[in-house]
């Protein structure tokens, strides 16, 4: 009894700690919960009253919907006070895992890279072609004009290297936000649903074999597709940011910067200069993590030429004032002329009399020329997408309470019924047949710029 008593006496103390420890931890995750529960109220109570979804009941539902992807430590009294909402984006690397490259489709890849580095750096004489709609918007059309374009590409390949055009991001301002912001083309932003849509069609594409070029305009999405990708396209907007010179410094493919009208190719010339060097910057990891991102360099930077705004012309001295800018800075010499006619009062069909410009000087032995960049389609012309009946229904989230209904493999069809099969929504373009009469004079420019050089020694 004695030692039982003594062990005790002794045993006391120890327990006591423990327990006031166990205490002490229990009320700081207490207080912890209570805090984040206080911060998750006050965020969901700065928001505007009336956002729940037509048919859902006020109470239980809106509670429920007010805590998805709740930033607990944004202050709402000075943090995001003009963010309506903020949505989850499935990480790159869960999009890659879903939709994986095809064997097919990686030796597509590959190939058109080698094509595009080849033809850029004067190693192989052909034409890169860079061909598509101003702006895809209906899968199915894209289907259609590629495997049409594969078969001139086998006809053609001695003289003339076919890439698709795949832009899923308008080049220029327009009323819709491109297929990955909006691929129910009705305002509803359903950007998970556009970027699996738009991988799946760059998988499908490159399985058929044949290389795409894509139109990088948000920093954000060459994660998502750039292993589908030939070559990466600038525009001129972004052609003086920062931002894009970065990213273009570390991407795999050849990248072309678009020239803004008027500066003779200055701006670009210093973009592609810029992409050359090894950079540091902010980016996206496939995990959909921000990083630190050191690139290499991408040797495979040139310039797009625009030619002259609304009017067709290619003049000889603005591509020889462009080559000699990329000399002067020791870059490469290649350059690919942008055929699109843009602007008040220009008509696309004039595309044909810019490329009949760059067939003239092709066939006088002009190999500074190294690419075309055409807007074409199925049917030529452009037409508006009809007005979205009634508020946007964000996310679909409306019609997801209705089982089944404009959230799957429909999005988007019940719009697409109603506009014309094969014609662009965003810029006009150029159709089918006037392609094939563009592409004939090219290649046959090709050949008499490839016969003049071998007489020339």
């Amino acid at each position: 009894q004695a030692v039982k008593g003594g062990l005790s006496a002794i045993c006391r103390p120890t327990t006591c700690v423990w327990q006031a420890k166990r205490q002490r931890v229990r009320l700081s995750l207490m207080a912890a919960v209570a805090h984040i529960a206080a911060r998750s109220v006050a965020v969901s109570s700065t928001r505007p009253e009336g956002r729940q979804e037509d048919g859902a009941r006020p109470g239980k539902r809106a509670r429920r919907d007010a805590g998805h992807f709740t930033e607990h430590f944004a202050d709402p009294e000075v943090d995001n006070l003009r963010i309506r909402e903020v949505r989850a984006v499935m990480s790159p690397q869960l999009l890659m895992a879903e939709l994986p490259m095809t064997r097919e489709g990686k030796a597509t890849v590959m190939r058109g890279r080698s094509d595009v580095q080849a033809i850029l750096h004067g190693d192989d004489d052909r034409l890169v072609v860079i061909m598509g709609p101003c702006c895809v918007h209906d899968p199915s059309a894209a289907l259609e004009y590629a495997q049409r374009l594969k078969a001139e590409a086998c006809r053609l390949a001695g003289d003339l290297c076919l890439v698709m055009r795949m832009f899923f991001e308008p080049p220029r301002a327009t009323d819709w936000k491109g297929l990955i912001f909006d691929p129910a083309l009705d305002q509803s932003f359903m950007v998970n649903t556009g970027l699996r849509m738009s991988r799946k069609l760059l998988q499908e594409i490159n399985h058929l074999g044949i290389p795409c070029a894509v139109g990088f305009l948000d920093t954000a999405t060459p994660q998502f597709l750039a292993d589908l990708v030939a070559w990466g396209g600038i525009g001129a907007q972004s052609c003086e940011s920062t931002l894009h010179r970065d990213m273009a410094s570390g991407l795999s493919m050849p990248v072309g910067f678009a020239s803004p009208s008027g500066d003779v190719a200055a701006a670009a010339v210093d973009a592609c200069a810029a992409a050359l060097q090894s950079r540091c910057f902010f980016g996206d990891t496939k995990q959909g993590t921000t990083a630190i991102v050191h690139s290499l360099g991408n040797p495979d930077a040139h310039i797009v030429l625009p030619v002259g705004g609304t009017s067709p012309h290619c003049p000889e001295r603005s591509v020889g004032d462009a080559l000699a800018r990329l000399e002067k800075s020791e870059l490469p010499h290649g350059i690919i002329v942008d055929c699109t006619v843009s602007g008040p009062g220009s008509d696309y069909r004039q595309q044909s009399q810019a490329a009949a410009e760059i067939c003239q000087q092709l066939a006088g032995g002009q190999r500074g020329i190294t690419g075309v960049l055409l807007q074409s389609n199925l049917v030529g012309g452009c037409q508006q997408l009809p007005l979205p009946e009634g508020e946007p229904d964000f996310g679909h989230r409306s019609s997801a309470l209705l089982c089944g209904v404009g959230t799957g493999g429909d999005i988007g069809e019940a719009v697409r019924r109603k506009l014309r099969y094969g014609v662009s929504v965003a810029e006009p373009c150029i159709d089918w047949t006037a392609s094939i009469g563009i592409l004939e004079r090219l290649a046959e420019a090709v050949r008499r710029r490839r016969q003049l050089l071998i007489v020339a020694g």
